[in-house]
């Protein structure tokens, strides 16, 4: 039965470790993403990239406190890299047409998608809430 545990404990050990790096790269990534979207949102005069230079300011923040609590999700990470992506392409539209409207796009665009996650995170939980709630006990 040690064994087993010890067997256990290396794994979570490794896991962790594992989830140190990725976080730290995903840090890394959004801190020199906030510098190239603040920098650029003035240079092609987009809002709508000046508002995702912030909010990966925010993720790198979140991403620098998780790193001790290791709650990062697939979900964020991802949603963060398409809509960064997204944003940039959008920013470059508003620098060559001159017109808000590929800011507008992909601000719906974003905002359906973490509709989306969202609705995915609301369903896990409730199914997972409704397999762990208390029952009452009836004598």
């Amino acid at each position: 039965m040690d064994h087993c545990c010890e067997s256990k404990a290396c794994e979570l050990a490794a896991l962790r470790e594992r989830q140190h790096r990725v976080l730290y790269a995903v840090l890394a990534i959004n801190v020199t993403m906030f510098l190239v979207e603040f920098i650029s949102s003035w240079i092609a005069r987009s809002t709508a990239l000046l508002g995702d230079s912030l909010d990966m300011l925010g993720d790198a923040s979140v991403y620098a406190m998780t790193l001790y609590a290791l709650r990062s999700t697939w979900l964020c990470s991802r949603n963060d890299l398409i809509a960064n992506g997204s944003v940039l392409v959008a920013a470059g539209g508003v620098a060559l047409t001159g017109t808000p409207w590929p800011d507008v796009a992909v601000g719906v665009a974003i905002a359906l998608l973490f509709l989306h996650s969202a609705q995915q995170v609301l369903k896990a939980a409730w199914l997972e809430w409704r397999i762990h709630r208390p029952r009452k006990i009836y004598s």
